[in-house]
């Protein structure tokens, strides 16, 4: 009588874990590359610059509209909007030289004035002027 010896196969073969450890190295680079961090995070910044610009579009086209006009202090040529954040018109005055002061719109048209994380000394970030034809342009420095 013969006996015949079954061997149960328990674990995993080298290769096979081989096999999983660089399929599993794989998908992480893939996946780093794809949702690169940087990357991310510059996205994120343009869209918050974009809606920085929204809101002072959006506050200054209401003043126009409730006064028949813009802040007598916008210029017709391209000028940095100075930080004055939210201090209004009755406000102490800040260092605004050179720079266009629109505490005007604080707060009955908006919070505070928005700043770009790429802003230098007093100004926004953001520049605002009223070209010939009347129309409003707000631009983020670059």
């Amino acid at each position: 009588m013969k006996h015949y010896i079954f061997l149960s196969k328990r674990g995993f073969t080298l290769l096979e874990v081989l096999l999983v450890v660089v399929a599993l190295g794989f998908l992480i680079l893939v996946s780093l590359t794809l949702l690169d961090p940087n990357e991310q995070l510059n996205r994120v910044e343009k869209v918050t610059r974009g809606g920085d610009m929204q809101v002072l579009e959006s506050a200054l086209k209401e003043y126009h509209l409730m006064n028949r006009m813009y802040p007598e202090n916008i210029p017709n040529i391209e000028t940095e909007i100075c930080d004055t954040g939210s201090l209004s018109e009755d406000s102490g005055s800040p260092d605004c030289d050179g720079l266009v002061d629109l505490r005007a719109l604080v707060p009955h048209y908006i919070t505070s004035i928005p700043v770009s994380n790429y802003a230098e000394g007093n100004g926004t970030g953001y520049t605002v002027f009223v070209n010939i034809s009347d129309t409003l342009v707000i631009r983020e420095i670059d």
